[in-house]
Order: structure tokens, then sequence, then C-alpha cells
């Protein structure tokens, strides 16, 4: 059976209907993360938002993926939570702003339930993440990714 990636995106309700003015999307992060998986056919790969999907319906998975900026910390760390209790065998990983300022500020603490943190983009490390994940090799907590996607290597989503 094939192992399940799920990618979480949990904006602060407020701020996402103030600033994004109710607009209901699923980020590009997750389209272009996703997207650049080495064989992202050997996983069933499943995309949550929290602003339209209920939390009880996330099914469990090998992996869950997690980005934000933020102002998301409390919606990302209420979900994480609520996911580590239900499915405490899966790994949780998070990316993204949220990850790159906090660092910055010395504040990566407050994401310490999660098993690695990705500073930096993912795009070219996630597939190795992963996969060592699955096959239970040591993986860093903090990966620090100085090397910079260019967008221009983005590959079409086929998620």
């Amino acid at each position: 059976m094939k192992p399940t990636l799920t990618f979480i995106h949990s904006p602060d309700p407020l701020y996402a209907d103030n600033q994004n003015y109710g607009v209901e999307f699923m980020p590009l992060w997750v389209f272009n993360l996703s997207s650049n998986l080495n064989n992202k056919e050997n996983y069933n790969i499943t995309l949550y938002d929290s602003r339209i999907h209920k939390i009880d319906n996330i099914v469990e998975s090998e992996i869950f993926i997690f980005s934000g900026i933020n102002q998301d910390l409390h919606m990302i760390n209420s979900v994480q939570e609520n996911l580590q209790t239900r499915y405490p065998l899966s790994k949780f990983i998070i990316g993204g702003p949220i990850t790159w300022s906090f660092h910055k500020a010395k504040s990566l603490y407050l994401l310490k339930e999660f098993d690695q943190i990705i500073i930096g983009d993912g795009e070219d490390i996630i597939s190795e993440i992963i996969e060592n994940n699955l096959n239970n090799k040591q993986v860093d907590k903090i990966i620090n990714n100085e090397k910079r996607f260019p967008l221009s290597k983005s590959k079409s989503a086929e998620v």
C-alpha cells in the first residue's frame, strides 16, 4: 500500500478573512512542493485546508507537511496537536515563511512539536526527507537549506 502524504494549510481565520478577503484557495506552495516530489506516483497525496475541510475528516497519514506564516502559529499548532494525538506514529514536517522568520527571531522553539523544521526552500530536499522518514533513517530536526529553488524550474502540478 502506498504511504500517504498530507499537505496541511491552516491559516488564521481572522487574518485570512481580513487580509485575503475571505478568498479560499490552496496556496501555491502545496502545488509547487508536491509537484517536485520524486516518484510522486508512489504516494497517496492529499491536501487539507482548515478553512474548507473539517479537521475530524483528516485521515491518517505517514507524514503531515505544514507551511504558513507567523500569524498562523496558533492554528498550525492546534491542528498539529490534534493530529499528533490521533496519529502518534505519524511524522510532522513544517516549512515556509514561518520557519524562516522564527529562525531569524530565535523562536524555533515555538515549533518544537514538529519532527522536522525546514528553513528555506524545500523543493530540492523534500523527497529525501520524506524517504528518510519513511525508511526510519535519521533526519535532523532542523534543516537549513540556504540554496534557493528557482521558480523557473517548477514542474506543473500533477497532484
